[in-house]
């Protein structure tokens, strides 16, 4: 009976700890696909800044709420990508995302390093495996690289084409090829870069293309998901309030939790099975205590 009960109380603490665990995952299975960061601050297309001061707008935010653990500015950008006489591709020139971020600050996500080293000082750039084998590169070769600086879109209008674009080029040295996760929703075609070298190269020191926010992950440690994603968009509101005026011309994105709220019924299913599991467990202990009571009962009287 002793070991019965203490069986009935281990399940118990198993059933909970499964429940967190799953439901840890499904929030790390999520991250892997669009990204770690909590919630993605960007100028609105309309604005006529479409880089942010990333000293200011931090400082701003990292007092709005006491769930933020953490702001990293980002470059994240469609690029051209060629490269060059010295080393002509069969590809010849293409697209690619550029992800610049500061690596000694900035640990959303990871990276996986294949081939090389994971250097990024000076005008080096790290490569995902998709763009390597797409453009015939490899460590060592030269490339060149093109950001096309963003045109304002006037309101009320759709983006007018055929506009002449201001394209800024620098040439970089591949130190070596990677592979991604968590650090953007399916990027496999892209360039890592240290956001110091790509303000230098655009000549724009204190500002970034965006700002990332990390939460407490106990944000997300509560039975219904509807709650954790109600929490996330709440924080997020009341970064909006701490903008002030200014945040209309900033976007603020949650798509980690929006994609979980979507994966509400996948969790619900499993918490429910691990739950019914769980009381089955608890079920048959239960009548196997109830029947050594009463074989006890028996053998006295």
């Amino acid at each position: 009976m002793v070991l019965a009960l203490v069986f009935v109380a281990a399940m118990l603490v198993v059933l909970n700890n499964t429940i967190a665990t799953s439901r840890r995952q499904v929030v790390d299975l999520i991250a892997r696909q669009v990204g770690e960061q909590d919630i993605t601050i960007t100028r609105m297309d309309t604005s006529p800044d479409p880089f942010i001061d990333v000293e200011r707008t931090t400082a701003l935010l990292r007092s709005a709420h006491p769930r933020i653990d953490a702001v990293y500015p980002r470059f994240q950008a469609a690029i051209e990508v060629d490269s060059g006489p010295t080393q002509p591709s069969s590809a010849g020139p293409g697209n690619a995302t550029l992800i610049a971020r500061d690596p000694e600050m900035d640990d959303l996500g990871t990276v996986d390093i294949q081939e090389g080293d994971y250097d990024l000082s000076g005008n080096r750039v790290v490569i995902l495996r998709n763009t390597a084998d797409a453009y015939d590169l490899k460590v060592g070769d030269e490339i060149l690289l093109s950001y096309v600086l963003p045109v304002p879109r006037d309101v009320g209008e759709t983006q007018a084409e055929n506009l002449s674009v201001n394209r800024i080029s620098r040439r970089f040295v591949i130190s070596g090829i990677a592979l991604q996760n968590g650090l953007g929703s399916d990027i496999q075609n892209g360039i890592l870069a240290d956001i110091a070298s790509v303000q230098d190269w655009l000549d724009m020191p204190g500002r970034a293309e965006r700002l990332v926010v990390a939460l407490d992950q106990a944000v997300y440690n509560t039975v219904d998901v509807q709650t954790s994603v109600f929490r996330v968009r709440r924080i997020a509101e009341d970064l909006q309030a701490a903008l002030g005026e200014q945040a209309e011309s900033f976007e603020f994105d949650i798509t980690k939790a929006e994609t979980l709220d979507g994966a509400d019924l996948a969790f619900s299913m499993l918490q429910t099975m691990t739950m019914v599991y769980g009381f089955l467990s608890m079920g048959v202990v239960g009548l196997l205590v109830y029947s050594l009571i009463n074989a006890n009962v028996d053998d006295r009287r």
